[in-house]
């Protein structure tokens, strides 16, 4: 079973070494790595090759941000099983693969997750938050919980059968993604109850109380898309759930 990981990439020099590394060293084959990149101005896609040894799939063209970068890396990919991973995560082992495949083919399911570490951006040894998928179900949509999205991973089917990710969005098509599939009856989903990815703290819509908000409206306008009842006072309600993750981020 051929598994397809898509890195979405724009002058990630600083990080990218250690995502491709993380790729290749898993235990499980065969991967296929495409780096989706923006067509970086640094050293990027030298780095990415030269950690892959040559082996990841490089594809520097103009995008329309990350969802655009996901789709173009989607649309390339011939794995039966396809996860994305940003250019700044990275796997914490190397039976991360193996697991999730294992998973698939166990329990016969369209969608497999598990938790998320955020960690340091200097030191990746410092937890500073644990994002556990746990309690997600798809009741929890209309208050904007999603499983962890760089542990998603998904058949390519659901691509092929419920459409790509939609570039309108900025900060939250993943979570406009995964609402749309989650949303079907027919979609099979098992969890992991471990963590699968390492993320460097300072993501796009964590950044600050403005970003949030744009995230907020984002969420408000996918869900009125799909039909899910939901207002902004339930959309804040997460954040207060999200206060014990930073107590004990390593649990």
């Amino acid at each position: 079973m051929l598994v397809s990981v898509i890195t979405p990439s724009f002058n990630s020099a600083a990080y990218i070494s250690d995502c491709v590394t993380s790729v290749k060293r898993q235990d499980y084959r065969p991967i296929q790595h495409i780096l989706a990149d923006g067509e970086s101005t640094d050293k990027t896609t030298e780095l990415a090759k030269a950690a892959s040894s040559g082996e990841i799939q490089i594809y520097s063209e103009r995008d329309e941000g990350i969802y655009d970068a996901f789709n173009k890396g989607i649309s390339r990919a011939n794995g039966e099983i396809i996860g994305l991973l940003n250019s700044d995560d990275f796997y914490p082992h190397d039976g991360v693969i193996r697991r999730v495949v294992d998973e698939f083919q166990n329990k016969s399911v369209d969608i497999v997750y598990g938790d998320l570490l955020y960690v340091s951006q200097s030191d990746t040894k410092k937890i500073t938050r644990r994002y556990s998928s746990k309690k997600f179900s798809p009741l929890g949509l209309s208050y904007g919980w999603i499983p962890a999205h760089p542990t998603v991973f998904v058949r390519r089917t659901v691509y092929e059968n419920f459409g790509l990710f939609d570039k309108t969005f900025k900060i939250a098509g993943d979570f406009e993604f995964l609402a749309r599939i989650f949303s079907k009856i027919e979609i099979k989903y098992s969890y992991i109850p471990e963590v699968l990815v390492h993320m460097r703290e300072g993501g796009v819509s964590n950044v600050s109380l403005r970003s949030r908000w744009k995230t907020n409206q984002e969420i408000l306008r996918a869900c009125r898309q799909l039909g899910l009842p939901t207002n902004t006072l339930k959309l804040s309600l997460r954040y207060f759930s999200k206060l014990s993750e930073y107590f004990n981020p390593a649990l």
